[in-house]
């Protein structure tokens, strides 16, 4: 660990620590006077620390933009006879997954070929197109550390975001500390009837605090060099496509499924957290033999959306499970029979009861007898749960790692948190109610 790090660690710990100090209620003079030396022994160390961090950081800062200099003044190596550079249409007959077009997959490409490649041409075709390669302040690119074209990382946020259904259906908020704390109103004002020149009696507002802790996600993968030189576009295509599925996976197993073990962050999951048995104000029991997706009826469905309070029906959407949604929700919908010909014909259509469907792949998706068990969700998202994110998706590769096996190293992170605040009550529904096959 390097000298600025630890100064960050022991610059958070002293804040940490004078806020707890501070917090303390001293009662007697003596008590006072402890707290108040305790203080101005952590306020001078904190001065302290202070000064070294900001020297070390000028440092860093200064190292860091001499590597940058280095790294755009290194001149491309100069062959004898260099063809004029031609900048035209990429052409590109395979199918992209992860990439709107194929232009953006082969700047990535000519990044990865020019950067971890030794390739001149292809680090040539970056200058001359704008695409960057600077190194990281933690390492030099020498060293296998190196920051990312912003068409990688911008690709790979929009993906994570264009997959994953949490941070598309949850209430978003940018984090600007490890911790957060979110205002939340618990209950308003009352109102009585009071008769003529009688006092009219006051109440008050309580509110509470919504907690966010950000925890950190990450994934990782190796390539082959020899593959990385043979399809630049293919291999920045799959790079993409395979870190934003994980990361927007495990955002919404996490979502919908934590238990708040360390396997899911240490985040609580919706469909837990809905069925603990302190929201059974929130949770349907289907009808008497309705045990799983295939006989759930439409009896079910309409009985959660009568407990779903009205306030939360404006922006309210089904959560299902593909599996789960066509062996219950398409099949009534198909059920209808000639005035849902158009349906048959699509397949059934993405909403019902006035509602749009949203299929999530992390839901339940078990066929056939499955007793008490939550399948469906419907509900604003929003409005009762918060999707906190303190860093986008960030990456890093390395090129020493793995390079006894000739591979590249590459790695995605992010740091979030997701909390479930508003499911209601054992007596009042939430804005979010869950259907649970009958027991």
């Amino acid at each position: 660990m390097d000298n600025l790090k630890k100064l960050q660690d022991e610059a958070a710990d002293l804040a940490n620590r004078i806020d707890s100090v501070r917090a303390v209620e001293a009662e007697t003079d003596a008590d006072i006077a402890a707290r108040d030396m305790e203080l101005k022994g952590l306020v001078e160390k904190a001065e302290s620390v202070a000064g070294r961090l900001a020297w070390e950081k000028k440092v860093s800062e200064a190292g860091a933009n001499l590597r940058s200099v280095v790294d755009r003044c290194t001149p491309a190596p100069v062959e004898e006879e260099r063809s004029e550079v031609r900048i035209e249409p990429v052409r590109f007959s395979g199918r992209l997954r992860a990439f709107e077009n194929a232009e953006s997959a082969y700047r990535v490409g000519k990044w990865i070929a020019g950067t971890f490649l030794g390739d001149a041409d292809a680090k040539r075709w970056c200058l001359d197109h704008g695409v960057e390669s600077r190194a990281m302040a933690e390492g030099t690119t020498s060293a296998g550390g190196f920051a990312v074209p912003d068409e990688l990382s911008s690709q790979l946020l929009r993906l994570v975001e264009t997959y994953g259904v949490a941070p598309a259906a949850l209430q978003n908020a940018p984090m600007s500390s490890d911790v957060l704390l979110f205002p939340k109103r618990l209950t308003g004002v009352t109102g009585y009837w009071v008769s003529e020149n009688a006092e009219i009696t006051t109440s008050d507002p309580t509110g509470g605090q919504v907690q966010m802790v950000a925890k950190k996600l990450g994934c990782g993968t190796r390539v082959s060099n020899e593959l990385l030189a043979d399809s630049i576009i293919s291999v920045a295509d799959f790079l993409v496509q395979e870190m934003s599925l994980e990361l927007a996976r495990s955002i919404d197993d996490a979502a919908f499924n934590g238990d708040g073990t360390s396997s899911y962050g240490s985040i609580d999951g919706v469909v837990p957290a809905i069925d603990d048995g302190t929201h059974t104000a929130s949770v349907v029991a289907a009808a008497s033999g309705n045990d799983s997706f295939e006989n759930l009826d439409l009896a079910d469905f309409s009985k959660a959306l009568g407990k779903l309070p009205r306030y939360a029906i404006g922006n309210a959407a089904w959560y299902i499970s593909p599996a789960g949604y066509h062996a219950s929700i398409e099949r009534l919908q198909l059920a209808a029979g000639g005035n849902m010909a158009g349906d048959i014909a699509s397949g059934g259509l993405p909403r019902f009861l006035g509602l749009p469907v949203v299929q999530t792949l992390v839901m339940d998706n078990t066929l056939g007898s499955d007793a008490g068990v939550v399948k469906v969700l419907v509900g604003d998202a929003a409005l009762a749960g918060i999707y906190g994110v303190r860093n986008q998706v960030n990456l890093r590769s390395s090129v020493d790692e793995y390079a006894r096996y000739d591979q590249t190293a590459w790695y995605a992170t992010m740091r979030v948190d997701i909390n479930w605040h508003a499911l209601g009550s054992n007596s009042v529904a939430g804005p979010m109610v869950a259907i649970k096959t009958t027991a």
